[in-house]
């Protein structure tokens, strides 16, 4: 579907069974030329579509670019190096770019500000899709996609959880006429009048579940490395707390975890660093600190108009991924500060379990 004048265009791609292999590179010639060298490895009746390279924003590689390159594929073939799986069903908006790989970021800055303008979260990776690629590199021909992150499917799959269809039908009413293009003002008014529809017939612990579930995904191979790491410091030390402090060093010396968590007793405090560090600082005015703080493209445009405390429990659900991985149970989490608070940050208490 083309989305508008800029040839920005919508689509929704099926599963797709590849083979990949993740790694980190230098740029993107390195990418390249391992996509080659991936091809060559790869029977030709095995192949099925285009080469792609998935770039991933959260990560604990220390140097290098991370990212998974592949293929998509019938059917599995011997390997020792070649990972093979099923990509999940996606939604993008994507940009085709013709030329320079040096010239990307121009189809980038295009391809991310129409999704923000109208109100899409990101997925935590980008992709690009390699339709041509020459040996004259003004003739390279590369899409640009920008992964939608699924926020109302979530919403309603996690209302249908907690409270069953029907009422989930009721409290969205409207969402089919919400459109890729629909103005922002439309979509922020439509979600305020769910928030308060949703706040009128659930509790506070119902409201937590159905809008912490629709928070970003947490990289599973991240929480699996922090859970590794708390076990080995759990069996290693005498107390649950000594093993916290230890994950806690192991956080602080590797790239990736973001702001550090700070332990006060049994509880762990983790604050959001802004979305947009630079803006922030240069900010003059409460306003212009707390939008550019703010990680989503539509609330942080509205943070003027008395926004529902409830909405913030989305971004209660990053920390409640990686920490209930990591100990393998529920834990308690508790909205501390937030922007529709009048706060100039967010930050979630993490209650740890017992002994």
């Amino acid at each position: 579907m083309e989305a508008n004048s800029l040839r920005i265009r919508y689509t929704v791609h099926p599963q797709q069974f590849v083979a990949s292999i993740r790694t980190s590179v230098a740029n993107r010639e390195d990418i390249l030329k391992k996509i080659g060298e991936l091809m060559g490895e790869i029977p030709k009746e095995s192949i099925q579509g285009t080469p792609f390279c998935i770039f991933y924003f959260v990560t604990s590689v220390a140097d290098g670019i991370d990212v998974e390159y592949g293929v998509p594929i019938r059917s599995e073939f011997q390997s020792n190096t070649i990972t093979f799986r099923t990509l999940p069903k996606m939604e993008s908006f994507s940009m085709s770019h013709k030329g320079k790989l040096d010239d990307l970021g121009k189809a980038y800055e295009k391809v991310f500000q129409y999704a923000y303008k109208y109100g899409y979260p990101s997925q935590e990776f980008s992709r690009e899709v390699y339709t041509h690629i020459s040996g004259n590199e003004n003739e390279h021909e590369i899409e640009v996609q920008f992964i939608i992150h699924p926020w109302n499917s979530l919403l309603v799959e996690n209302m249908i959880r907690e409270l069953g269809a029907e009422q989930q039908g009721k409290i969205m009413e409207g969402l089919q006429a919400i459109e890729i293009e629909t103005p922002l003002e439309q979509k922020f008014e439509w979600l305020i009048g769910v928030l308060h529809k949703l706040e009128n017939v659930t509790d506070e612990s119902q409201r937590y579940n159905i809008i912490s579930g629709c928070a970003h995904f947490f990289p599973e191979e991240m929480v699996i490395e922090l859970r590794q790491v708390y076990e080995k410091a759990r069996e290693n030390t005498h107390t649950l707390i000594e093993a916290i402090d230890k994950t806690l060093e192991f956080m602080a010396s590797h790239k990736g975890w973001g702001s550090l968590p700070i332990r006060k007793g049994n509880v762990l405090y983790t604050t959001k660093s802004p979305a947009n560090p630079k803006a922030f600082v240069e900010a003059r005015t409460h306003l212009e600190r707390i939008k550019a703080y703010c990680f989503c493209p539509i609330i942080r445009n509205f943070l003027d108009q008395n926004v529902s405390v409830t909405f913030c429990n989305c971004g209660a659900g990053w920390p409640k991924q990686l920490w209930e991985g990591v100990f393998r149970q529920p834990l308690r989490i508790v909205l501390v500060k937030s922007l529709t608070k009048g706060d100039e940050e967010c930050q979630f208490a993490v209650y740890l379990p017992g002994e």
